[in-house]
């Protein structure tokens, strides 16, 4: 018998759901990919780009980036 699980992942796009432990994993990995994707996309970025960034919540993680390197 396999065993079911439910897991969602919610943001302002996308609502995933699954159902398996297969599909948890991709789903997993996919969200990894992501933010490993969105982390590499803000360090590209610098403060004269910043303003020019229509992402809001890249801003902010980038501001937020740059205040945990000053401590």
């Amino acid at each position: 018998m396999t065993k079911r699980v439910r897991i969602w992942i919610a943001s302002d796009r996308h609502r995933i759901q699954a159902h398996t432990i297969k599909e948890v994993c991709h789903t997993i990995r996919m969200v990894e990919q992501t933010i490993d994707n969105k982390h590499q996309a803000i360090s590209l970025l610098d403060f004269d780009e910043l303003d020019k960034a229509k992402n809001v919540g890249m801003k902010a993680e980038l501001q937020m980036h740059k205040v945990e390197e000053l401590y």
